[in-house]
């Protein structure tokens, strides 16, 4: 990925909806499981949707420490 303002951009607009998609495991739930697999066989995440325009609206940052 291109780093600086033009890295999400081209980012959500190679991805497969145009939007930039999170999972969310539990740590909990991680933590106690052998296989991500299992996780995702049992539905145990969310995933969040989030489009440019909201992106941008919330202005969000992606900071890497």
């Amino acid at each position: 990925m291109k780093e600086g303002k033009e890295g999400w951009p081209n980012y959500l607009k190679s991805s497969k909806n145009s939007k930039l998609n999170l999972v969310i495991f539990d740590f909990e739930d991680v933590d106690k499981c052998k296989s991500i697999d299992s996780l995702i066989t049992h539905k145990k995440y969310r995933i969040i949707t989030v489009n440019e325009a909201d992106l941008i609206k919330n202005n969000w940052q992606v900071v890497i420490k």
